[in-house]
């Protein structure tokens, strides 16, 4: 009799805890799962281009949104060209997100029902994920490419654990659409699996296990024809030696790559990150007492020795597809240190990796006690032990939710006029403004910048230079002594409006002013003996004003020429 059958083998309790935890998380997360006018921190570099397939069809003309377009793989740009013209972009965000979520029910599902697994399996991958906040942080929120990564690597272990290959192979083939990232890590992963039972080639069942991977990369290569044409343009990757002459890849720059972490540590950290303490949390409160203290390693580190006291009883069977991920981690994290930085970030090979390989140790040990089909005892025994791992966790390291908004760090409540009154321009228009301010605009408002924080990424040579000269000249300007350097900065880029913080402007302007290196060593030498009274936009003239609220004021930059009269209007009329 199988796990769904059993009567009084504690499975109905370990169904209601499920439930009762899921429905709890569902309620907290309601505004991360429905809220469409909450959007992950990315979108500004992801989204924010897909606009395009609305029906105004805005950005579509705008040179930064296309070069942030060609990083997004194409089959997930289909998705959403299909589905914004019914339910607009942000919308879209929420049911791509809702479809990741789909395919960690369905390994779920495949985990339960296989007789090869079962609840036991099933409840601790769906409680560790629900429970692992970094999952959905840096993961699922938002609708982005990336949110495809753990759910697809959850459906390669389901197909693991439960044996079926097509499961495994159908991850790795929709992570090549979806998230390219983590096809690397499925095939390394996959690859090692398929080498679970030794290397011998005069074995006719290995050579065919070969040969159906060969075939899943060759079919996976394929699959990524598309993504790598689309982004051709973006031209050469910064090697490691230029990367190592480059500000921005530095802990006071955009992405804090250089130099690289201990690996050991990083790698450790992570894997303790889904038994880590969050909200509630007692472990939490008794290591706020000690700074630094070790404390919050405790519960990941007793729950490894359970797992390993297990494995040496030989209790559960050996846990072959945790140990092929984890080792295709650490192999993939050697070759991007070695090809730095061909393979994307290092960083990427542990930080998505190593949680969802104690998730996997943790539900082929304890949640596969006893072995496969195991007697009437034993699933009680195994029931047992889950449910005490579940309440373990919840007592000792909370309930896993976050306080706030779990990933979606975006409003578009906030600063909304703002937004209304940007989107109400012709979709011509272009705002200029402190890289920092003008973020939002291009995501909330469908509106043109001259680029801000979010679509500064310094990963290729040709594009980050153009980037760097590009922001060097907005700083200038913004910062500028003389009224005709503002005045050519806007006819030479074409800018129809001037968005300004007066924080930027005001006693600490020069703090204010920064942004990241290395543009905040050229700012400080820039402002070096300046005072605020000498810059010129910090007092702009007010019928150039068309927008005020807040920290906030636009400038119209038609009026601005009209005002300061001292050279001709520019071509493009702001519409106003």
């Amino acid at each position: 009799m199988n796990d769904r059958r059993a009567g009084g083998d504690g499975s109905a309790i370990l169904w209601v805890i499920l439930a009762v935890y899921t429905a709890w998380w569902v309620l907290q997360y309601s505004g991360f799962l429905f809220d469409p006018m909450l959007q992950a921190d990315d979108a500004r570099t992801s989204l924010f281009p897909l606009h395009r397939f609305g029906p105004e069809g805005a950005l579509a003309d705008d040179p930064i949104a296309t070069a942030m377009l060609a990083f997004m793989p194409p089959a997930i740009v289909g998705l959403y060209r299909i589905l914004i013209p019914f339910t607009g972009l942000f919308a879209a965000a929420k049911i791509v997100q809702g479809i990741c979520l789909m395919i960690l029910a369905y390994a779920f599902v495949r985990i339960v029902r296989s007789p090869r697994a079962g609840l036991g399996a099933g409840a601790i991958f769906l409680f560790l994920f629900l429970h692992t906040p970094l999952l959905f942080q840096r993961g699922i929120s938002g609708g982005l490419p990336r949110g495809f990564a753990f759910p697809l690597m959850a459906l390669w272990f389901a197909g693991a654990v439960t044996g079926r290959t097509g499961d495994r192979r159908l991850a790795a083939a929709l992570s090549a659409l979806a998230y390219p990232s983590s096809m690397i890590m499925i095939l390394a992963a996959e690859g090692l699996y398929v080498l679970r039972k030794g290397i011998d080639l005069r074995c006719s069942e290995l050579r065919h296990r070969l040969l159906r991977y060969g075939i899943l990369v060759l079919v996976c290569a394929a699959l990524l024809i598309p993504f790598f044409v689309s982004k051709s343009g973006a031209g050469r990757i910064h090697t490691l030696e230029e990367a190592r002459n480059e500000p921005a890849f530095y802990r006071d720059g955009r992405l804090l790559v250089l130099p690289f972490p201990n690996p050991v540590k990083s790698f450790i950290l992570f894997y303790a990150r889904p038994l880590l303490p969050a909200r509630g949390s007692v472990v939490e409160g008794a290591a706020s007492f000690v700074p630094e203290s070790p404390l919050e390693l405790v519960v990941p580190l007793l729950f490894t020795l359970a797992c390993l006291l297990i494995l040496i009883r030989r209790r559960c069977p050996f846990p072959t597809a945790t140990v092929a991920f984890a080792s295709g981690a650490v192999v993939l994290y050697l070759l991007s240190r070695l090809l730095a930085f061909r393979l994307y970030s290092p960083e990427r090979f542990y930080s998505f990796t190593m949680p969802m390989v104690a998730i996997f140790l943790l539900a082929q040990t304890i949640g596969l006690y006893g072995g496969p089909q195991p007697d009437a005892v034993t699933r009680r025994r195994r029931h047992f032990g889950v449910i005490v791992l579940i309440l373990l966790v919840l007592v000792i390291n909370g309930d896993g939710i976050v306080p706030g908004k779990d990933g979606m760090t975006l409003d578009g409540r906030e600063h909304a006029d703002l937004y209304r009154f940007a989107a109400d321009l012709p979709k011509t228009a272009l705002f200029a403004s402190h890289p920092l301010d003008g973020d939002d605009i291009p995501l909330w408002a469908a509106r043109s910048t001259l680029g801000g924080f979010e679509t500064l990424q310094p990963w290729f040579v040709d594009s980050w230079r153009e980037q760097k000269e590009r922001t060097f000249r907005t700083l200038g300007a913004l910062y500028a002594g003389d009224r005709r350097e503002v005045l050519d900065f806007c006819r030479q880029f074409g800018v129809t409006h001037l968005l300004l913080s007066r924080e930027r402007y005001g006693p600490d302007y020069a703090e204010k002013a920064g942004l990241f290196e290395p543009f905040d060593t050229w700012l400080a030498s820039a402002l070096a003996g300046v005072g605020r009274e000498d810059l010129v936009l910090s007092s702009p003239p007010e019928q150039a004003v068309v927008f005020a609220s807040g920290d906030y004021i636009v400038l119209s930059t038609a009026l601005l020429f009209d005002a300061w009269g001292t050279m001709e209007r520019p071509g493009t009329e702001p519409g106003l």
